[in-house]
């Protein structure tokens, strides 16, 4: 083994320990600062688990499979629709992922940014899709859900007295 290889195997090691110690420091400085200004962390992040603790098993399987059943369907829209727009081109796998990558973004972003991760993922692992392209496609995606989205507001005006 040279000196070379040597020093190039340690350095990301070395690399990703200083990324750790760095994080962990901002990490304790978040948290003296929260403490500083009142804010108790400990206490909130116990009631969290409390309530993460009081979801029963089956609950939280039944949603998790729900969950999954939906995106995976969602996904199949986009790629269904994106297959037949850029015939050929189009992976399952590579919808799928960014499917899924821009509900988990959602969940966290704000805005519904996650959305548009998604419309610029699928512009970069389609080869001729421009963003334009895939921005027409989400606009069909969403006919399926303005549409199932006006019966709930249809039933209820019609079902309540005095709603018009």
């Amino acid at each position: 083994m040279s000196a070379v290889s040597a020093t190039a195997g340690a350095t990301p090691k070395k690399s990703r320990i200083k990324t750790i110690v760095i994080w962990a420091v901002v990490l304790v400085f978040i948290a003296a600062l929260a403490d500083l200004l009142g804010w108790d962390i400990r206490g909130w992040l116990s009631d969290v688990w409390d309530t993460m603790t009081d979801i029963s098993t089956a609950s939280l399987v039944g949603a998790i499979l729900i969950k999954t059943l939906q995106t995976t369907a969602t996904a199949f829209a986009w790629y269904s629709i994106l297959r037949y727009a850029y015939p050929g081109e189009v992976r399952w796998l590579h919808v799928l992922a960014a499917y899924a990558a821009s509900v988990a973004l959602n969940g966290v972003l704000p805005a519904n940014l996650g959305t548009l991760i998604l419309l610029i993922m699928l512009s970069q692992v389609i080869a001729s899709a421009t963003f334009a392209g895939i921005l027409g496609a989400y606009v069909v995606e969403k006919i399926f859900f303005c549409v199932i989205g006006a019966f709930p507001y249809l039933y209820l005006f019609l079902t309540v007295g005095g709603s018009f």
